[in-house]
């Protein structure tokens, strides 16, 4: 078939007079186009968009279904589905319209802001009351707070009679400067309802208040090196307490002992470096929901300094017990530190997986999930917005991002600083995961005697 670019002024013909409002003569054009095999606007996502819109501005409605009805999945992106929503909407065919809407929705294609009021309410008049909950979930974690979605939210949570989620979300819109004013006639009278449905502040609670976590699902730490394992296993323990399920911790695997791991004077980590090893090395059992390396020195985050957590995206979550038991004398003060940051460290799986980024995430002292120093004391308790991001998470979908580490994207340069990443260092990672793998099975042979 020739190239559909080879009749190039018939194809800027046809587009001049689609923007210029001549529907029925650019969709001539186009069919005619497609009829000598020069383009075919079922193979082509932008095509098909414009084509969509034609079909239903210039031929009629029983033409424009058929091709979108027909059109093949892996051509259908964000602007042929927004162009065949558009045309049921435009044939008031309600229907259709909630039919593309949802297969847009569960597709993940759904990446620009649209009409999500008008959504909502075509939704809301078609779909169970559960069933939309579901759907607008589904919506929030595509955009995530924006306050149209969450107004729609909040009405279905009524519905159900959901009212401490209700009175929840209420209270997280309240705290926004700008919240519009759907379904009132000014944003005052908006804000005036919520403070209504908020009622009293929600409490703060500890995870195994707000849902049990499946009995399939397992939380591991991963110790590196020589650890206190009596300090571990007792932080361990309260932070067992805190979720409602045992943490596992798992055999200790050697230190990396490649020279690049280690800052130049040799006293701690370099932390995307070890983190990089370690994810390479030892990967989440299975089961896991939640894998957190623990290791005894303290290790360098380049614009940060020296941190004794730290979470890279792609790679997972890595605690040092250094600072703790060089600045805290109290063993039971040094044991509470530890859960609080082994709990801490959760929270990147449960927000990542609904799309919740660090600029987004709730940062409300003392809540437990926020970034402590050694002179603040941590509430061992989720705050009201860390309860509702708990709550809403989905067991599958952290389970998911867990085992995807470590991801491709971060063996990519860090912050520029390098072209690529060495090949050494490559070949560093793949000595040190031979040494991890052999240290594993020496200790499985001595467990079963073989």
């Amino acid at each position: 078939m020739p190239s559909p670019r080879q009749d190039a002024e018939k194809e800027i013909i046809a587009d001049a007079l689609f923007h210029n409002g001549d529907w029925t003569e650019s969709l001539q054009i186009y069919q005619a186009l497609a009829k000598d095999g020069l383009v075919d606007p079922a193979d082509d996502w932008i095509l098909a968009s414009d084509y969509i819109c034609l079909l239903s501005l210039g031929a009629g409605p029983g033409e424009a279904e058929r091709f979108i009805e027909n059109l093949p999945e892996s051509v259908y992106q964000n602007r042929s589905y927004l162009q065949a929503s558009n045309h049921y909407r435009r044939m008031g065919n309600e229907a259709g319209e909630v039919a593309i809407s949802l297969r847009r929705i569960r597709s993940g294609k759904w990446t620009t802001f649209g009409d999500f009021d008008h959504l909502g309410q075509i939704l809301e008049r078609n779909l169970s009351p559960r069933e939309l909950l579901d759907t607008l979930k589904q919506l929030d974690r595509e955009f995530q707070n924006m306050p149209v979605v969450q107004w729609h939210l909040l009405k279905a949570e009524l519905k159900l009679d959901l009212n401490e989620d209700a009175a929840l979300r209420a209270q997280m819109l309240l705290k926004r400067k700008a919240i519009g004013q759907y379904g009132f006639s000014n944003e005052k009278d908006y804000r005036a309802w919520l403070q209504k449905i908020a009622g009293a502040p929600s409490p703060w609670l500890k995870a195994n208040e707000i849902r049990a976590i499946p009995e399939h699902y397992h939380m591991y730490l991963q110790p590196v090196g020589e650890i206190d394992l009596e300090l571990l296993d007792a932080a361990a323990d309260m932070a067992s307490r805190f979720f409602g399920t045992r943490i596992i911790i798992r055999p200790a695997i050697p230190e990396p002992t490649q020279r690049d791991v280690y800052t130049n004077d040799l006293s701690g980590y370099v932390g995307q470096t070890l983190l990089r090893y370690l994810a390479s090395a030892r990967k989440p059992p299975e089961d896991a929901i939640n894998q957190l390396f623990v290791v005894n020195r303290r290790f360098l985050v380049y614009g940060r300094g020296q941190v004794r957590d730290l979470y890279r995206m792609g790679l997972g979550t890595v605690i040092s017990t250094d600072l703790l038991q060089s600045h805290i004398s109290d063993e039971g003060e040094r044991t509470r530190r530890l859960a609080a940051m082994i709990i801490r460290h959760f929270k990147y799986y449960v927000e990542r997986s609904q799309g919740i980024s660090f600029d987004d995430a709730p940062n409300n002292k003392p809540c437990v999930n926020t970034q402590f120093y050694f002179s603040q004391d941590p509430k061992f308790a989720y705050c009201p917005e860390c309860v509702a991001n708990y709550r809403n998470a989905s067991w599958d979908q952290i389970h998911a991002f867990v085992q995807a580490l470590p991801m491709k994207i971060a063996f990519q340069p860090d912050y520029g600083s390098r072209p690529k990443i060495r090949q050494s260092t490559i070949d560093n990672i793949k000595s040190y995961v031979d040494e991890v793998q052999a240290a594993m099975k020496g200790i499985e042979e001595a467990a079963t005697g073989h």
